[in-house]
Formats: structure tokens, C-alpha cells, sequence
């Protein structure tokens, strides 16, 4: 795969089935993973405004690698991005600036989404964390491994007791 910059000025990415504009790539990108991202990074940060503001910025690091490197990135290289500036956000805000949305108690959906986030609470973070990236960021479990580096049959394993160990907080709650 090369790179070169075209005469009306956009980046080129020869890929084996011809070129690619880094655009194009970041257009793909935003089309397939955006909302998925936004979720991820709400997960982690729960706020949303800065959930948008972090999916922002990993999609401009990705324009910026794929210009960089010529390369496109894999989904676990994204996702890892968003999970590094969350941290980072999350590093630097007073307790007083984080946001907790609490759902509407007189309605049948929040009442659920309130036991969820409950038996969610009582887990470990590993198996919130495995859990999200399968049921709501809807990441297959290759993606999931490498951006949790580890096997792949660990995070299926890892999943299985976390499935185990919600349906018990579920149960408690």
C-alpha cells in the first residue's frame, strides 16, 4: 500500500484494489463506526457531549494515520483511541463535572435501564467492559480481543462469566 497526493490536493491510498482516498476512508469509517463509538465512549465517560467530543477526536487521529502510516486501522486501534481519551477526560475532570443521567423512575423502560445499570455496577470492570464492547458496540469477538489484548477464546471465556456473573447481579437486584 503507498500514498500520494493527487492533483486536486487529496491523499491517495494505492490499496490492491486500486486507490483510496483518505476521505473515503474516513467517510467509511465515520458511516460504520461513528454512533457505535459515540456509545463506547458514553459508556466511559457517561456524559455525552464530551462522548461526541471523543469520537471526534479518534476519527481525526485515524485521518491522520491513514495519512501517516498509508495503512487503514483496524476497528480495535479505534475503539482503543476512544478508550485512551476517555480515560484521559475522565483524568482530568473534577467529581462536581461528571454527569450521571438517571432514567425517569415512572416509566416501565427506564425502570429496567436502572436494574441493568445496577447488575452492570456490581461487576467488575473487565466484564462491563467485555460485555459493552459485544452487546452495544456490537464489536465481533476478534475485534474485542485485540483491542483488549488478549486471545481470542479469552474473551470468549471472559464473556461467558460475564453473562454469568450479570445474570446473578440481575437476580440479586
Amino acid at each position: 500500500m503507498s500514498m500520494s497526493v493527487n492533483a486536486g490536493g487529496g491523499t491517495t491510498i494505492e490499496a490492491g484494489d486500486g486507490p483510496l482516498r483518505r476521505d473515503d476512508v474516513l467517510s467509511t469509517w465515520m458511516a460504520r463506526w461513528g454512533d457505535r463509538l459515540v456509545r463506547y465512549a458514553h459508556f466511559l465517560i457517561n456524559d455525552p457531549d464530551m462522548a461526541q467530543d471523543i469520537a471526534q477526536e479518534a476519527f481525526l487521529r485515524l485521518y491522520v494515520h491513514v495519512g501517516r502510516t498509508g495503512e487503514e486501522p483496524r476497528v480495535a486501534w479505534l475503539f482503543t483511541v476512544a478508550k485512551n481519551l476517555a480515560h484521559d477526560a475522565r483524568r482530568h475532570r473534577r467529581p462536581s463535572e461528571l454527569v450521571w443521567d438517571r432514567p425517569d423512575p415512572n416509566a416501565d423502560r427506564a425502570l429496567v435501564a436502572a436494574s441493568v445499570r445496577d447488575a452492570l455496577a456490581r461487576l467488575k470492570p473487565e466484564d462491563r467492559e467485555c460485555l459493552y464492547l459485544f452487546y452495544y458496540a456490537e464489536l465481533p469477538t476478534a475485534a474485542i480481543a485485540a483491542h483488549l489484548r488478549l486471545p481470542a477464546a479469552t474473551v470468549r471465556s471472559r464473556l461467558w462469566r460475564a453473562r454469568r456473573r450479570f445474570l446473578a447481579a440481575w437476580n440479586e437486584g
